[in-house]
């Protein structure tokens, strides 16, 4: 049996394909992207990839990506342990602070069918996305993924975490959804609060069907610019 040390690193245009589902106990399970044109895919059998089950307390996130361009990360569905939840701040699949300064990066079918507790999360991607760096803007794209589940807390959002494309970063939300129920204060649907002035957030054929009782499809304290493109 091969023994590898976590995190695991992925190095430039390498293609990392897991085949069997994943139980995450510690909180150093995780990858992380360390070169460009990195990516990590679940089984390209599975319609929407491996399971990835997150058992352990104050997660940080499955990927870890600081200023690393060109990235792919495809076919995962998260779920929450008995003992599992995130982090302040993480991402279920992508953590805290990904992408900043760095454009190209992708993330695309997979899914999260737990419930957010946490404070200043995101569904598929943390806190701080794509934020500039040495005056550097980022870019991503989120394509065929959704959330269903339930969002307690506080400034958060069933996609993107809050303080997403800080100093100018543009987020493309393709063909997702949110359906879970909202009720952490100022969280949002499909993105988190404080939308960073000159940010731009493009959300397309995406909806969020979602049950609130304190939360919007965006949430609050929006500087930047939303464009809602068959919604």
């Amino acid at each position: 049996t091969v023994q590898y040390t976590w995190p695991l690193a992925i190095n430039s245009n390498v293609t990392v394909t897991i085949t069997s589902d994943l139980e995450l106990q510690n909180v150093n399970h995780y990858f992380i992207m360390n070169g460009d044109g990195a990516v990590l895919q679940g089984n390209s059998d599975s319609n929407f990839g491996q399971s990835i089950t997150i058992n352990v307390p104050n997660y940080p996130g499955f990927v870890h990506n600081s200023q690393i361009a060109d990235t792919v990360i495809k076919r995962f569905g998260a779920s929450f342990g008995s003992n599992g939840t995130l982090a302040e701040g993480a991402g279920v699949i992508c953590q805290e602070n990904y992408g900043r300064g760095t454009s190209g990066n992708v993330i695309e079918q997979c899914f999260i069918e737990g419930n957010i507790t946490s404070a200043n999360c995101g569904g598929i991607a943390g806190r701080g996305l794509v934020s500039s760096h040495n005056g550097v803007q980022g870019s991503i794209t989120i394509q065929n993924c959704y959330n269903v589940g339930n969002i307690s807390g506080e400034n958060s959002g069933g996609i993107i975490g809050p303080n997403a494309g800080q100093n100018g970063g543009t987020i493309n939300i393709k063909n997702c959804f949110y359906t879970g129920t909202l009720s952490g204060n100022n969280s949002g649907g499909f993105i988190g609060p404080n939308l960073h002035g000159n940010a731009q957030v493009n959300i397309n054929n995406s909806y969020s069907g979602l049950n609130t009782t304190t939360g919007f499809s965006v949430g609050a304290n929006i500087a930047g610019s939303v464009n809602l493109t068959s919604v």
